[in-house]
Parts: C-alpha cells; sequence; structure tokens
C-alpha cells in the first residue's frame, strides 16, 4: 500500500479514537465508562458512523497494493509495439492490477524528437482522422465535450483566440488543471476560474482537463474525491511529464469485462507515478479513451462498440498529438 494512503488511514484511524475516548470517563474500578446523555450519545454514533464511511470509501478508492507495484514494473507484462528514434509504444495485459484484469498502452517520447499539439476539429470526428489530417505520429483523444452541440465543454485557447471556455459543471466537478502545447514544449498546469478569467497568454494553444493528477512530483486533490466520477472504474486518457524531459501518453482501457476493467482516479495517479511522472493530467475517458499512432493505427481499445477490439472509437472534436 502507498505510503500516502498509510498514513491516511492511520491520521484518521487516530481521530476515530481521540473521538471515542472525548466521551469516556474513569470508571471506580479503574476501567472506564460511556457517559449516557442521549445527545453525546447521539454525536459519537454518527461520528462512528461518518469514520467508518470514509475508511471504507478510502479502501475501495485508493486499493494499491505492493502486488500492484511489482506488477507495473514487471517487463514480463509489456511487450514492445513500435520502437525508433522518436518513441517507444508498448503495451500490458494484466491478469491482476487494482484487483481486476487490466490492458494498458503507453507512448514514451520526447519533444527533442516530436512536437507536441492539440488539433481541433469543428465538427465531431474519431481521434485516428483528426490526427491524420495534422500529420501526427502519435494521438490521444483531447478533453471533455458537449454530445450534443459538438464543442469543447473545457476552455480552449488557440494563440489570441478563445475558442471555448469551461463550463461551470467541469470547473466544480473535475477540471483543475490544463495542458499548454507551444511549438517546442509540453505544460502540464493547474487551473482555476480566477486563472481563466485572468488568462493572456497568447502563444500555443491550451486545454483544461482534469482532476490534476501529478504537480512537481505531489500528487494532488480532486475536486470531489468521493463523487463517482473519481472512485468508480472507467477507461482513461492520462498525460504526464517525467523528470528526464520525456512525455508519456496513457491509454487505459475499461469497460471489457474479463480483458480490461479500467481504473478509479487515484488508481491512475499511482499509476502515473510509478511510470515515473512529476507531473500528470487526467483527460476526457469513458468511450473517449483512444491512443492511435501512425504506425500502427489504434492500438488501444476503444469501448464504444461494446467489443474488446480497436475499432470502438468515439468522435471527439480535440485531441492531443506528438508529430
Amino acid at each position: 500500500m502507498s505510503e500516502w494512503l498509510g498514513t491516511g488511514l492511520q491520521n484518521r484511524s487516530q481521530q476515530f479514537e481521540s473521538a471515542w475516548h472525548l466521551h469516556q470517563s474513569p470508571a471506580p474500578n479503574g476501567g472506564t465508562f460511556s457517559h449516557k446523555h442521549p445527545i453525546t450519545m447521539h454525536r459519537r454514533h454518527a461520528l462512528i458512523s461518518i469514520t467508518i464511511t470514509i475508511l471504507l470509501l478510502s479502501i475501495a478508492t485508493n486499493a494499491q497494493t505492493p502486488a500492484d507495484s511489482i506488477a507495473i514494473h514487471d517487463t514480463a507484462n509489456w511487450h514492445t509495439l513500435h520502437r525508433d528514434s522518436t518513441c517507444t509504444i508498448s503495451q500490458a495485459q494484466f491478469s491482476t492490477l487494482f484487483g481486476h484484469p487490466q490492458s494498458l498502452t503507453i507512448a514514451i517520447a520526447s519533444t527533442q524528437h516530436l512536437r507536441p499539439g492539440i488539433g481541433i476539429s469543428n465538427t465531431l470526428r474519431p481521434t485516428s482522422d483528426i490526427a491524420q489530417s495534422h500529420n501526427a505520429a502519435i494521438a490521444v483523444n483531447g478533453s471533455y465535450f458537449d454530445m450534443t452541440k459538438g464543442n469543447s465543454s473545457c476552455f480552449l485557447k488557440e494563440n489570441k483566440t478563445v475558442i471555448d471556455t469551461t463550463a461551470t459543471y467541469e470547473a466544480n466537478t473535475r477540471c483543475n488543471g490544463a495542458i499548454r502545447c507551444t511549438p517546442c514544449a509540453l505544460e502540464i498546469m493547474p487551473w482555476s476560474p480566477t486563472i481563466e478569467h485572468t488568462y493572456t497568454d497568447t502563444i500555443g494553444t491550451i486545454l483544461v482537463s482534469g482532476p490534476l493528477l501529478l504537480h512537481r512530483g505531489l500528487q494532488q486533490q480532486p475536486p470531489q474525491p468521493a463523487s463517482p466520477f473519481t472512485t468508480d472504474t472507467h477507461p482513461r486518457t492520462a498525460v504526464g511529464l517525467t523528470a528526464d524531459g520525456n512525455i508519456i501518453i496513457l491509454a487505459v482501457d475499461g469497460r471489457h469485462p474479463g480483458h480490461a476493467h479500467g481504473m478509479t482516479i487515484p488508481q491512475l495517479t499511482y499509476l502515473m507515478r510509478q511510470l515515473g511522472c512529476t507531473h500528470a493530467i487526467n483527460l476526457d475517458g469513458g468511450g473517449s479513451t483512444t491512443l492511435w499512432t501512425a504506425a500502427h493505427g489504434t492500438v488501444s481499445h476503444p469501448s464504444d462498440n461494446a467489443t474488446f477490439d480497436h475499432h470502438g472509437q468515439r468522435p471527439v472534436p480535440n485531441i492531443l498529438y506528438l508529430k
């Protein structure tokens, strides 16, 4: 179990014990007995209920173990699809990772060889189509969007032009980060409504998403830690940066029983840290999760067709690409 999780559970346990002893007094025989005042007992029972709920929620959403770390780093679980001087594309099929079968695809590249960009479409199109229109080598789906209107529901600005702004729902529930692409760099940064209202940079393209997973090596708190979006397992898409300057693009398959279970946000954060990221952010996931390469086409297993193959892409309005 990761250190931060163990510490968190220990702290909560200590808080629980302190609250319990708060309503106890010495008994004549040297033991203790509890006051029977109805308000005190009610508060204690409520506190116990709340504490147990928090403990169970923590265990359910952060159930990483040393075995998970070993599995992630076991080279026997990984095979290389593609390797050249610019990037490496690898896949792993785990019989058990975070307690379930998992299927991962990862691209590792350097901005010394490949330039990052955000591809924008006026209509919803598969990630592969937008990628090919930008002559990309590697591409992954972008951020959240309105499936009815077809536009991004997150702040999107290309140089001096603001294309979309962040919907209130997105800002309140998950969008606390952003990716910014310039011709030679990819940046992952914190985001907020205040930053959005005062953002004046006119170089490059910035796309808001989230939750922000890691910043300067530290795990970040999701905007709503107990929400189903955070605690339920889903296909996930993430991008990260390592200390040595590599870009890591990850597709976590899901919604394929027996093949790919998907992950929670805490599990995704743990995985990105295990892969060496110091900065990382979650992008749109679910049926949108798609990783495509020019050399091999769609290499992840998109879930929109409910079949464990490479043909279930969901049309999206934007992508992150390297070329």
